[in-house]
């Protein structure tokens, strides 16, 4: 036996301050005015399950802490309590407590953690309207694959970094062998070219060659033992500055990566942006500190927690969150590599510092060269301020110090060949000193070269692995979820077609297209793979919506018998909303439904589809009467309109019995109108009043049926009807109750139209009878009708 709510209790939660909702297993229909606390019931029932509400997240300045209780009462007084059948098992959900679920309930329980048993209109359009990631993400809730999904992100993240890791290698090994081309002013592209190269320089320069780089060091030490006692010292450190001098950075594109990065700060400079950011890192710390805490108190607050349930809803809140986190990571990613580049750039100057510090001559460069470093520095500290992500950089600033740099660099190293060129060295010594510099100058670079390598070849394997992880993951879960939208598209066409017969729409399709991506498109108008938003109307779409949460529920909601509607019929017209009804109580009628609705139209329709399928017993069908913030919501159990109406004449209540009399004339003149093709004259606005429908409607049942006792009976209540005086003030003060009339006279009014409904429905099963142009026939529709009413037409 399938699980079924017995009970619902609800305390302190929403606009509800008290209510007891006793369904005794049945289905539940609501109908009540908005702001009346039809949703505050569902809002109740999704915090039982869940432990949130969820339209009151993703929003700034809501919490379900805050937003939840009714406003009398404080979070420690909420308490919603649901009784459960088979076994009466009754569970209570509190902010404080969380409950244990014992093994007969879990995978009732499994499916209503995801809150997707709940349909409401703000919901509707999120499978229609949305982009493709926002529409994958309104059905990965349903799947209850957000897991995947984060995984499969995560993936791709330490893809790309790897990526990321080995395009900078590739970079810097090409810019080493450009360095070494320039060297030796011939094409580099290959290690094994260096060794031959060099030796022809050394050989044109009368030195021996080598047979490796590693021999180098050894073999300018020999080259430099004849230049003992010629100052070789100042000359080395000359030499060295200048080998310096061309390591040195280019930076003139930093200002261009400071542009780039102030571009993609500015979407986060807002307040909204900032506040989230600042509630992602609180979450996030929230998170790990409450994860690794043993007891279930909050380090915050110091309240009693219920830790799982805290912990899912963080989470929930971190993902709702992510993507604003992961552009602030790569804004502060770039500006990290800016830092990290300056860094590099000031260790170099000091080395140059230091060795400038031991030449006397080059005072001057010592001190421009000093507040280059202080002037970096300083601008180093503004980048550290600026990884808090809270203003703009100045580029004006960086602009001033990279001229500065450009300057400097030059100054020195002009001042550095002038003291060369003063060097008491010879012609030929000066060779061999420039022979051993480029050789060390080569080698340096060499050696970066094949560190550099290596680095690469050890990301790319493990980029490759990655990726290959990456896609695999990807592809599969792609694949996987194709499947299961393959599964569903059957009924959502079927379901789409059941409401919409005839309609030039169909073939519609999910696709799963890149990574968390959903394209919806559908044959229109004999145009294939349309999204429907381009042909359709906005009921169309209400209806395609519904059709699609409605499979989805259908088949992978199998382990819960609950599922609700909120509030979701608005813009389908009065037809296909007959035929939702139909929908609902015949393939899902394994479900236990819980409907609301402020449109007492489709109330009425869902009531009469109940008779027409023999399920009313099987429904709690119930009217919210009035709401006020003290004493919440109060309803009753919905009578027909002649037992509310009886009621209102036997209190006496004249205008009540009266509006509610003409209410009753106008629904039963639509509801013949249609059945016999009546032809009113078309509004717009679907609002017909009596005036609108008597006549000619009259003259429809009259020009339609056989002379008999049907018809004159028929014609007998309509001009009975006819000559009452509320009827004339109905036909000609726009519809509006006109006062003054007895108590009597509204009795008598009422009763002449429940005396013509009663003409209009089968004597034998109670079913409105229908006109049916094929057999040019009035007849009871029920096919299970014993001894259908018949009655032939013209």
């Amino acid at each position: 036996m399938a699980l079924k709510i017995k009970n619902i209790n609800i305390h302190a939660f929403r606009g509800i301050p008290e209510l007891e909702i006793p369904l005794e297993d049945n289905n539940l229909l609501i109908l009540g005015e908005n702001g009346t606390g039809k949703s505050s019931i569902i809002d109740a029932i999704e915090f039982f399950f869940t432990g949130k509400v969820s339209h009151l997240e993703g929003t700034q300045g809501l919490s379900l802490r805050d937003h939840g209780p009714h406003i009398k009462f404080n979070p420690n007084d909420v308490k919603v309590e649901i009784t459960f059948n088979p076994g009466n098992i009754v569970l209570n959900r509190t902010f404080q407590n969380d409950f244990n679920i014992n093994e007969g309930l879990l995978d009732y329980f499994e499916t209503t953690q995801r809150g997707t048993f709940i349909l409401r209109r703000a919901q509707l359009l999120a499978f229609i309207i949305k982009k493709p990631a926002e529409r994958f993400s309104a059905i990965a809730d349903i799947l209850g694959i957000e897991s995947l999904d984060e995984i499969e992100l995560s993936m791709k993240r330490v893809r790309d970094q790897l990526q990321g890791h080995k395009d900078t290698k590739n970079k810097e090994i090409t810019k080493l062998y450009k360095e070494l081309s320039i060297l030796f002013n011939k094409k580099i592209d290959r290690n094994e070219n260096v060794v031959p190269f060099l030796n022809e320089i050394l050989t044109n320069k009368n030195c021996s060659p080598i047979q490796s780089i590693q021999e180098i060091g050894k073999h300018a030490e020999e080259m430099l033992k004849g230049l003992k006692g010629k100052n070789i010292d100042k000359i080395n450190v000359l030499h060295q500055l200048n080998n310096d001098y061309s390591n040195l950075p280019v930076f003139d594109y930093l200002n261009t990566t400071l542009e780039k990065f102030n571009q993609s700060l500015k979407p986060l400079l807002d307040e909204q942006a900032q506040f989230k950011l600042k509630t992602f890192e609180l979450l996030d710390i929230g998170k790990s500190i409450i994860s690794e805490n043993s007891e279930d108190t909050c380090p915050l607050c110091e309240q009693t927690i219920v830790k799982n349930t805290l912990l899912a809803e963080i989470e929930k809140r971190l993902h709702n969150i992510q993507n604003l986190s992961d552009s602030a990571s790569i804004a502060r990613s770039s500006l990290s590599q800016i830092e990290s580049q300056i860094e590099q750039l000031n260790i170099k100057l000091n080395i140059l510092l230091l060795k400038i510090e031991r030449l006397p001559e080059m005072n001057s460069s010592y001190s421009r060269l000093k507040i280059l470093i202080d002037s970096l520095t300083q601008y180093k500290v503004k980048l550290n301020t600026a990884l808090d992500l809270k203003s703009l950089l100045s580029t004006e600033e960086f602009n001033l110090i990279l001229n500065m740099y450009k300057d400097t660099i030059a100054e020195s190293i002009q001042a550095t060949n002038s003291l060369l060129k003063i060097t008491d060295l010879s012609a030929d010594e000066k060779n061999v000193l420039f022979t051993v510099r480029f050789m060390e100058n080569v080698k340096s670079k060499y050696e970066t070269l094949l560190q550099a390598q290596k680095e690469e070849i050890l990301t790319s394997k493990k980029f490759d692995i990655a990726d290959k992880v990456y896609l695999t993951f990807s592809q599969t879960k792609k694949e996987n979820i194709q499947e299961l939208y393959s599964l569903i598209q059957a009924d959502i066409s079927k379901y789409y077609v059941y409401l919409h017969p005839g309609d030039p729409h169909g073939d519609i399709q999910l696709k799963v297209t890149r990574r968390a991506s959903t394209e919806l498109k559908m044959k229109c108008f004999g145009q294939d793979h349309v999204h429907p938003k381009a042909l359709t109307s906005e009921g169309h779409l209400d209806s395609l919506g519904l059709c699609i949460f409605l499979s989805f529920a259908k088949k992978f909601n199998e382990g819960c018998s609950l599922l609700i509607l909120d509030d979701i019929v608005t813009t389908i017209d009065s037809t296909h909303r007959q035929r939702i009804c139909e929908l609902l109580y015949t393939e899902f009628s394994d479900k236990q439904l819980i409907i609301t609705t402020h449109d007492r139209i489709w109330y009425e329709q869902l009531r009469s589809q109940q008779r027409h399928c023999q399920i009313e017993h099987k429904f709690k069908n119930v009217v919210i009467n009035k709401w006020n913030l003290q004493n919440g919501l109060s309803w009753s159990l919905y009578k027909p309109r002649w037992e509310k109406i009886e009621h209102l004449l036997q209190e006496g209540d004249i205008n009540s019995a009266a509006n509610n009399g003409r209410e009753y004339l106008e629904w039963l003149l639509k509801k013949v109108a249609e059945y016999t093709n009546a032809p009113v004259p078309f509004k717009p606005s679907g609002m017909y009043t009596v005036s609108d429908l008597f006549t000619p409607t009259k003259k429809r049942v009259n020009d339609m049926l056989k002379d008999g006792d049907f018809k004159k009976d028929c014609m007998d209540a309509f001009s009975y009807l006819e000559s009452r005086t509320i009827l004339g003030n109905f036909l000609s003060h726009n519809n509006e109750f006109a006062a003054n009339v007895s108590l009597n006279e509204v009795e008598d009014f009422c009763k002449a139209v429940y005396e013509l409904h009663q003409l209009f429905l089968c004597s034998t099963c109670g079913s409105f009878i229908k006109y049916n142009s094929d057999f040019k026939i009035f007849r009871c529709p029920k096919t299970t009708c014993v001894s259908p009413f018949e009655e032939r037409t013209r």
